[in-house]
């Protein structure tokens, strides 16, 4: 995995887990990593650092009486988090005691600490040492949270020894572009695909714990990695593995690749004569695409040819899965000022209120 497809990782707000000996440059490039997202994306990031292993329970929340009931007090740094965007970062984590990494839980999933909500930009990352250092591995429960990734195949040896001699650079990463969550309801139809064909790799019980493995969540986590990544023109092979692990991703990415899928730009430039497809799986994955393609390059043509497209998914019989498409083009119709909708988005309005829209 390469810098760039990491800082999408995290501005997706996907927890990353660094894997590699000690005394590699895991903290000081974290540090170069949160430099460089606060310069990318113009938010404040400032960075705390916690090593786990010298960490009790109590410190994610001291247990006190307050107004006759018991409450979790935060430490100063999760009040920061919560107060400002933060990068924190979780040394030493496979270190830490059980009942450490218990209290994470939640945070890691949630991000909630007691009854306290982190800041909405505040990003987690994680460095550990691999197992035969420590003799302790992640707990399938903890691993399944997290993507992970192998910090030397990130910052190779010849990068570290050009960076002695002439100096490290600074990091350079992109900020991913405002519409990226646009596809994801493109890569979630892809991945709900996959997963009917080979139910077997929607949970696959892992060999090494506290690795990356296929559950329901970290396919959910990987839909989102590839929306983000595919939108700054990476590729998702390695994110993926790094969230379900390198056998179910190598077969997700080649059972993809043989789709057939459009491009969405030729398939909307030609929207009231292109084929669609009966299949409602791959149907799914079209017109939740052509949406998705729509919101990233918003204009008057190409949403009144997105909504033609849905017309025809509800000629074919398909006002349930034409609903997906209309929904990201509503959840997103600010970036379309002065187009109105047309008279096909009548005939899904009582679904999309049913719905919350």
């Amino acid at each position: 995995m390469n810098t760039r497809q990491l800082a999408a990782l995290v501005q997706a707000d996907i927890p990353v887990q660094l894997w590699d000996d000690p005394g590699t440059g895991k903290t000081k490039f974290t540090a170069a990593l949160a430099r460089a997202l606060a310069q990318a994306t113009g938010i404040p990031y400032q960075m705390h650092t916690e090593i786990l292993s010298q960490c009790d329970p109590t410190d994610f929340g001291i247990p006190r009486e307050q107004d006759g009931k018991m409450v979790r007090l935060p430490l100063d740094w999760i009040v920061k988090a919560v107060a400002h965007p933060t990068i924190l970062f979780f040394d030493e984590f496979s270190l830490a005691p059980r009942t450490v990494l218990a209290a994470t839980l939640t945070l890691i999933q949630d991000r909630r600490i007691a009854d306290r909500q982190l800041h909405k930009d505040t990003r987690i990352i994680l460095a550990s040492n691999p197992a035969e250092f420590t003799g302790m591995e992640l707990l399938p429960q903890q691993s399944n949270r997290m993507a992970h990734i192998d910090f030397s195949a990130l910052v190779p040896l010849a990068d570290w020894a050009r960076g002695m001699l002439a100096g490290f650079p600074d990091l350079e990463i992109p900020k991913l572009p405002e519409a990226w969550q646009a596809s994801i309801p493109k890569h979630r139809a892809l991945v709900a695909s996959f997963i009917t064909r080979f139910p077997t790799e929607g949970f696959r019980r892992p060999k090494e714990l506290g690795k990356a493995w296929p559950s329901r969540r970290t396919w959910d986590m990987a839909a989102t990695a590839c929306a983000a990544v595919e939108s700054i023109r990476e590729d998702d092979s390695l994110p993926t593995a790094s969230l379900v692990g390198e056998g179910p991703a190598l077969q997700y990415i080649q059972w993809r690749n043989q789709q057939d899928i459009p491009d969405f730009g030729v398939l909307l430039a030609d929207a009231a004569n292109h084929p669609l497809p009966d299949e409602d799986t791959k149907l799914f994955v079209i017109l939740s695409g052509c949406a998705a393609h729509t919101v990233a390059n918003p204009s008057q043509k190409l949403w009144d040819a997105c909504w033609q497209v849905c017309g025809r998914a509800i000629d074919m019989g398909k006002a349930d899965i034409s609903t997906i498409a209309a929904r990201v083009l509503v959840e997103n119709d600010k970036k379309f000022k002065g187009c109105r909708l047309p008279k096909v988005a009548e005939k899904l309005i009582p679904i999309l209120r049913a719905s919350g829209v």
